[in-house]
């Protein structure tokens, strides 16, 4: 059985946390420079970034929510911090990749029109295993690697390794994932990180939707459903499945008040919540 991870305090965030890696990632020159680091080609032009994306295919299917969601000029791009595995990577950005193509391609377009995609996945631990700095995941032909350029369809799943940050010999990425690993910051793009986390503690809205709405929190919620605790989650919001899953819908609900109380608009109260518009209209 997994682990819930332990819920950090505001002033114990670092960036590989989910909130303050969702918020800094939100500033397209340091959003630019992640993306360009860990790809390793330049990015034009970032025409839209959000952070906590959710996609919601059909009522019956179930949705994801993406931490950093990219779009440039030629492609889309998904960022995920790892700090604790929830199993089953490789699924799960299958299942990623098939819900961003929904999202991406509107009724009527031809598949021609899918854009370059990337998924990300940061991790501070091994997925796999295997010691690798990188693991660069593409299509390809078994029976003929002459057929590979032919096949491909434009997706690529790229997973870090913080740490074996030491084997990475590209020396951009490698200060960037030792930087991750250690908080020691040595470039440009670390030092305007590490200046952002800095400005945070005493940034008293990111304070108080941390402390109202932390993804720390919900995380651990989903993975506890996932996994059927009976222990709940350390503040007792969570008593089991079916119980959970009820209390997580009227806790969800109860924020989202609280949320319109302090002047937040409906998108940003659904964007914070996982609600629907409709849903938060209605409150």
């Amino acid at each position: 059985m997994s682990k819930i991870p332990y819920l950090k305090k505001y002033e114990e965030l670092f960036f590989t946390d989910d909130f303050l890696f969702c918020k800094i990632m939100q500033e397209p020159a340091i959003c630019t420079q992640v993306i360009q680091t860990l790809l390793g080609f330049q990015v034009e032009k970032i025409e839209y970034i959000q952070s906590q994306r959710e996609i919601k295919p059909e009522l019956t299917a179930r949705g994801i929510r993406l931490d950093v969601y990219v779009r440039s000029s030629d492609a889309v791009i998904d960022i995920e911090m790892q700090t604790y595995s929830y199993g089953n990577l490789p699924l799960r950005m299958r299942y990623y990749q098939s819900l961003m193509d929904i999202d991406f391609l509107e009724p009527g377009r031809d598949f021609s029109e899918l854009n370059n995609t990337y998924i990300v996945f940061i991790c501070t631990h091994d997925p796999f295993g295997k010691g690798l700095p990188v693991y660069t995941i593409k299509p390809f032909c078994v029976q003929s690697s002459a057929l590979n350029d032919l096949i491909d369809d434009k997706t690529v799943k790229a997973v870090y390794n913080v740490d074996a940050w030491q084997k990475v010999e590209n020396p951009a990425l490698r200060s960037f994932l030792h930087f991750l690993k250690t908080k020691e910051a040595k470039t440009p793009l670390e030092k305007a990180i590490e200046s952002r986390i800095v400005s945070s503690l005493t940034n008293q809205p990111w304070r108080k939707e941390f402390m109202i709405c932390s993804p720390f929190y919900w995380d651990a919620v989903h993975l506890g459903h996932e996994n059927g605790f009976e222990e709940g989650i350390r503040q007792g919001i969570l008593q089991g499945k079916s119980q959970g899953l009820e209390q997580l819908s009227e806790s969800k609900k109860q924020i989202a008040r609280n949320l319109k109380q302090m002047g937040l608009t409906g998108e940003q109260i659904a964007q914070a919540t996982g609600l629907d518009l409709q849903e938060v209209a209605l409150l």
